[in-house]
């Protein structure tokens, strides 16, 4: 498969390895030994083939060794090196703008509102500038494994949403692993993400959205934590929300038991998960929820890891809550979210489906 988003994230996997600026940073910011291995054994040592050899082979890396590139390339767009280019793609957002794939430029972001006391606890609000009020709510929220990306890479997901009618937020929310004096684990995280959502139920139709429905959306570790939303008992959270508001929830590439993490190598000291909060945080490990449905998708050219956890969700909540539950094909874990915004793709009508259902 080669599309736009695919090729996009290989160059920049592949700037990430060349340029000569990581040769001055310290040897602890360099990729890991096992990854640099890794890619010699793939695209072998001639660094003139590296970005010819990475847009052909990327998805042929393992997790841990993309996850270490993406990780290269944040940084470097931290510290403001092409950051304007490398901005989407590099992180598989805005994938394919600019590069004649349709898809479509960022939005407009309408209000930037605080809904905690942490600098990250924000959400970017995007209303349809043809909005007459009680539109219908999609609530997205990133990926990243819990400890990394913003809201503003998926300002990309707005217009095609604003198409189907929809008033659009974008949340972002405190990474792991935080700092000394304010950790932050994934519990923490789904914390966020009920207060987040709990000033959305007091605040969007100020905005134009109907709090009365909503559909949350998530990719990777925002799946999760859609999936996690829907599940939740909102009285517990804020009295004037109803038991069970959240009834319509769709999981890209989502995450349903955290326990395999505890063992994942690239991510232990980040995530600094205990089996204590891998039990608090799996929905598969919860009872179904008595509510809502939940839509679960991952690209069938993913990890098996990646595919298991998405059959996973479908077995343990039952058809019922799940009523669907599919690999894309010919779709990554990076092209899955650009497929998103493409008309007349298999996720662009579950989305719309979705938002078509009434609570």
């Amino acid at each position: 498969m080669k599309t736009a988003t695919r090729t996009l994230l290989a160059l920049s996997a592949a700037a990430v390895l060349a340029t000569p600026i990581l040769a001055q940073r310290g040897r602890d910011e360099r990729l890991p030994r096992e990854c640099r291995e890794e890619i010699v054994r793939l695209c072998g040592m001639n660094r003139g083939e590296l970005r010819n050899c990475l847009r052909e082979k990327y998805t042929q890396l393992s997790e841990s060794c993309a996850a270490s590139i993406r990780e290269r390339m944040e940084a470097q767009r931290g510290a403001g090196e092409g950051a304007g280019a490398r901005r989407g793609p590099g992180m598989g957002a805005r994938a394919g703008a600019g590069a004649g794939a349709g898809a479509y430029a960022s939005a407009k972001i309408s209000s930037t509102v605080v809904y905690g006391d942490h600098l990250r606890q924000q959400v970017d609000i995007y209303t349809p500038d043809d909005a007459v009020g009680d539109a219908p709510l999609v609530v997205f929220i990133h990926g990243g494994y819990w400890r990394s990306l913003d809201k503003s890479d998926h300002s990309f997901v707005a217009p095609p949403l604003h198409d189907m009618g929809a008033c659009v937020v974008v949340v972002n929310y405190a990474l792991c692993p935080g700092t000394p004096n304010e950790p932050v684990t994934i519990p923490d995280i789904a914390v966020q993400m009920t207060h987040a959502l709990a000033w959305v139920w007091q605040n969007i139709a100020k905005h134009g959205g109907n709090p009365k429905d909503v559909v949350v959306a998530g990719h990777s570790a925002g799946g999760h934590l859609a999936a996690m939303l829907l599940a939740c008992d909102w009285k517990s959270v804020d009295k004037t929300i109803p038991a069970h508001w959240i009834q319509k929830a769709l999981s890209i590439s989502g995450l349903y038991d955290l326990t395999p993490l505890r063992k994942t190598p690239f991510l232990q000291d980040s995530l600094k998960l205990t089996a204590k909060h891998a039990r608090m945080a799996s929905p598969a490990l919860w009872p179904r929820p008595k509510k809502g449905v939940l839509y679960t998708v991952a690209g069938g050219d993913e990890s098996p890891e990646f595919l298991r956890h998405n059959r996973l969700i479908h077995q343990t909540w039952g058809p019922k809550t799940v009523p669907v539950c599919e690999a894309l094909p010919s779709l990554n874990h990076f092209s899955i979210v650009t497929d998103l915004t493409k008309q007349g793709t298999r996720l662009n009508a579950l989305m719309k489906q979705l938002i078509q259902v009434q609570s």
